[in-house]
């Protein structure tokens, strides 16, 4: 009889990736919501494939009703010195959390993580030896599996441009993507290091630098959904370049604790693609998607495998 999988499982398929090459302290911004077992299992990764001295955890309980996230919460709290849990009595949204992370981060890199993202074995030196390697790089982005081992994430793209009519027909084919999602996580294609239009802050890096210049995540996506993307595309505009790094692999639950809320959740979608479609096609259609016309990938600059 076939052993049923959990997550405990997952946390031990990726290998050992090089030790790291510079000593850089981080800051990671975490919020959680509405599911303490995901969260028990995020933290338990996070611990043991992370050396605790290398960053500091902010973390929030986006739920005030859920009080067994705040007992656990409150327990890895006294376990750990590294991490501030941060209050809040109403829920807010990954967006605000987000943003709240960004203030109080005095260190020059945070990374912001999804509650359901477990890391892998040196996830963190690797995203630190990107960071020295591809230094004109402000936001790294990561690889990202399902517990199928196929791609969940490994990259945004954007489809070529179509014709859209003004009410929003067929509106879904302009939005960003995943063009890599369901291929193998070792597809080659998903192995090299490369250039991006943007990357999903379910697990990314950001150089401090970027938030200095041109502020934080746009409070009108509140709760959350394609602020990621839009997010980078003010980078992009500001002449910010944005990185993938296949070698920061980490498992994605995706979606899990937005389970119980579907129907809200389809309906914040709706509300947030039409609000990213009017702020963004015209500068898309003109600068962006022409990139997408040959290649899925775009023709932005791949590097080849330095690891």
């Amino acid at each position: 009889m076939e052993k049923k999988k959990n997550g405990n499982n997952l946390l031990n398929k990726e290998s050992l990736y090089p030790p790291v090459k510079i000593k850089e302290k981080v800051t990671i911004g975490i919020s959680c919501f509405g599911n303490h077992e995901l969260t028990r299992l995020m933290l338990e990764a996070l611990y043991k494939n992370t050396h605790a001295d290398m960053f500091h955890l902010l973390i929030m309980n986006d739920n005030p009703q859920d009080n067994e996230t705040d007992i656990l919460l409150e327990l890895y709290s006294l376990l750990h010195s590294n991490i501030s849990i941060l209050g809040n009595k109403t829920n807010i949204g990954v967006v605000q959390a987000n943003n709240r992370f960004v203030r109080l981060t005095n260190t020059k890199y945070l990374i912001l993580m999804n509650s359901d993202v477990l890391v892998t074995p040196n996830w963190l030196n690797s995203y630190l030896n990107c960071a020295n390697d591809f230094s004109h790089w402000k936001i790294i982005g990561s690889r990202l599996i399902y517990p199928n081992d196929t791609i969940q994430h490994a990259g945004i793209g954007y489809r070529p441009n179509p014709y859209m009519s003004s009410e929003f027909e067929n509106y879904w084919e302009y939005l960003p993507y995943h063009p890599k999602r369901g291929m193998n996580k070792n597809d080659k294609s998903c192995l090299s290091y490369r250039e991006m239009a943007g990357v999903t802050t379910a697990l990314a890096m950001f150089n401090m630098d970027v938030f200095t210049k041109i502020g934080c995540f746009d409070e009108k996506y509140s709760p959350g959904i394609y602020d990621d993307p839009d997010f980078c595309l003010t980078a992009i505009s500001q002449g910010y370049i944005i990185g993938y790094c296949p070698h920061v692999v980490a498992f994605h639950l995706e979606g899990k604790s937005f389970d119980k809320d579907k129907i809200n959740k389809m309906r914040i979608l709706e509300r947030n693609a039409k609000y990213f479609l009017l702020k963004w096609e015209p500068w898309l259609s003109k600068l962006i998607r022409p990139k997408y016309k040959y290649s899925e990938w775009g023709s932005y600059t791949k590097y080849k495998n330095i690891y």
